[in-house]
């Protein structure tokens, strides 16, 4: 009888595991099973990556770890920034400028966002003729 419990137990604690979301695409050559850009979520429904670094136009996906489970653009045309996809449809790839972004998706309604990172920017000035005789102006 302890052995039926603890395996009961058991299964519904591997039952409750959180669905894995994550991005696939030409960026990293469209594996099914991305392991370097993985969603956070505490709900299982609403899934955030921060600091998504794109450094060249790249075509994206979203992914629970297989074709099956992965979704592109449902609506063409109303892609990017915002757009909706749906998991099981595959969809039209989502084209993605170059840039850093906060990424969204509800898992549930496939609605999903890429909102852009502002960063303040740094102005560098000075003359350098070589490493030990660089002079910078005030």
């Amino acid at each position: 009888m302890k052995k039926l419990l603890l395996s009961a137990i058991l299964f519904i604690a591997i039952s409750m595991n959180g669905q894995t979301m994550a991005l696939t695409g030409s960026f990293i050559n469209w594996p099914q099973s991305p392991t370097t850009t993985l969603f956070a979520t505490t709900d299982n429904v609403n899934y955030t990556l921060s600091n998504f670094t794109l450094a060249n136009n790249s075509d994206v996906k979203f992914t629970q770890g297989t074709w099956a489970t992965s979704g592109g653009c449902t609506t063409p045309g109303i892609c990017f920034p915002n757009g909706t996809t749906d998991l099981t449809d595959k969809g039209a790839n989502i084209a993605v400028p170059a840039g850093v972004y906060n990424v969204a998706i509800n898992r549930t309604t496939g609605v999903y966002s890429f909102a852009a990172v502002a960063f303040n920017a740094i102005n560098v000035s000075g003359s350098c003729g070589s490493v030990s005789s660089c002079v910078a102006n005030d």
